[in-house]
């Protein structure tokens, strides 16, 4: 048998470890991972932690009677589209920041990057459709909001790597996508 010389194979990384790692170590995550996981999958996972945080809102309201199920339906889909196309937006105005300082990283890698950063946004927010369900909790504010403010730290660790460990860079580049990610969320809400 011969030796087949010259040819190499590149492992991809599991998708699914790569979002279980970022909860935990998101800056290790970034370095070795997150280039080879498509950003489709990421964001999916940014798309479904806000539909959920959403819809928990909604069946809060619904729960005291202030919203009908309708509420509770659009307010889903405003969620999966914040947690989509409003995360998206989010990588690409922080990917374009960074590449006018010499950013790093391609904008797929922002998108991945920033999608997988909701990771435990998604658990708190399993975790609360739970104890909302079974328990008729209202549980938006302590499992939604929670999982969204967790998933601060990957994104910052995102952005320290997209602009080359620059920590003031990094600094503006995520008080700007933080603010507008709260502004966002606070105009779908008065909505």
């Amino acid at each position: 048998m011969a030796a087949n010389l010259g040819t190499t194979t590149v492992k991809r990384p599991n998708p699914l470890r790569a979002a279980l790692a970022m909860m935990i170590n998101p800056a290790a995550v970034l370095q070795k991972r997150v280039g080879g996981i498509p950003w489709p999958f990421s964001l999916s996972i940014s798309a479904l932690a806000f539909m959920l945080f959403f819809m928990q809102t909604g069946l809060d309201l619904l729960r005291i009677g202030q919203k009908g199920i309708g509420f509770v339906v659009l307010l889903s889909v405003e969620g999966f589209l914040f947690g989509s196309l409003g995360i998206a937006l989010l990588a690409v105005l922080a990917w374009s920041i960074t590449r006018l300082f010499k950013g790093a990283r391609p904008i797929g890698w922002a998108i991945s990057a920033f999608g997988l950063g909701y990771c435990s946004t998604l658990i708190f927010t399993i975790l609360g459709m739970f104890f909302s369900l079974v328990l008729h909790w209202n549980t938006s504010v302590a499992f939604g909001v929670s999982g969204v403010l967790w998933a601060t730290g990957p994104m910052i660790a995102s952005i320290r790597q997209m602009s080359r460990e620059n920590t003031v860079l990094s600094i503006i580049v995520a008080t700007i996508c933080s603010g507008l990610l709260l502004f966002g969320w606070a105009l779908l809400g008065n909505a």
